[in-house]
């Protein structure tokens, strides 16, 4: 009941692994790492699968891909395969680099959250023909041409979907550190495996990820905004 989610991890699993931590830290019951190889820095409890059948796990109700997947041919593949999945999807970093008009089909299923911060955003517009206007405006207009949840990172961090566009206060600018959105992609997929209302999740993880961002203090690393979360989650609760 408090949800099975789990990250598909590429090239880099460090990455993915930050996704994991985030994920036990918005509160998942069960998590797992799915990658060819099995990291020798993956902690004892979060679960390691080797193969791609585990994304046919009837159980597994959310999925982050992205984060250290990479963007050659066996990264689109893996992009691919998680497409054609029953979880919630949470697309974050490479995986947004991959996306392009013939994924529209498997987007539009309308459990699919996609986490740009600004390169990424404007990668996404200029593989949807988006151009111009607003942060707002182009958020707006890739979350009608994917039919998916849009969450654009940055100090004005918006989620857009169907109509709707909800603004959120600015956090810490220590967030800005490396894996910061790896950390957060986790914690999306964390309450989008227990939550029926996509958008009432994400709200969800970018209060839990801004509050452990002030828990963990000035300098923090990702690794430690992790760690926080928990804490985070406490209060969240």
């Amino acid at each position: 009941t408090r949800g099975y989610g789990a990250v598909l991890a590429g090239a880099m699993p460090g990455a993915a692994e930050l996704a994991a931590l985030g994920l036990q830290g918005g509160g998942a019951g069960y998590v797992a790492l799915i990658a060819e190889d099995r990291p020798t820095s993956l902690p004892p409890d979060i679960v390691w699968h080797g193969k791609l059948a585990a994304l046919d796990d009837e159980r597994l109700s959310a999925l982050v891909v992205g984060p250290g997947l990479g963007r050659d041919a066996n990264a689109i593949a893996l992009l691919e395969a998680a497409l054609n999945g029953a979880a919630r999807l949470v697309l974050d970093a490479d995986a947004l680099h991959l996306l392009n008009p013939t994924h529209r089909d498997a987007l539009s299923r309308g459990t699919v959250l996609l986490t740009p911060h600004e390169g990424e955003l404007q990668a996404l517009c200029e593989a949807f023909d988006i151009s111009g206007g607003t942060k707002k405006e182009r958020c707006q207009k890739l979350a009608d041409a994917t039919q998916s949840l849009v969450l654009a990172k940055g100090p004005d961090t918006l989620l857009c979907f169907g109509d709707e566009c909800i603004a959120f206060p600015r956090s810490s600018s220590w967030l800005s550190v490396a894996g910061s959105g790896d950390v957060l992609a986790g914690l999306c997929a964390a309450r989008l495996a227990v939550e029926e209302d996509c958008a009432l999740a994400v709200e969800q993880a970018v209060w839990i990820h801004a509050f452990a961002a002030r828990a963990a203090g000035p300098a923090f690393t990702a690794s430690d905004l992790a760690a926080a979360a928990r804490f985070a989650f406490e209060h969240f609760r």
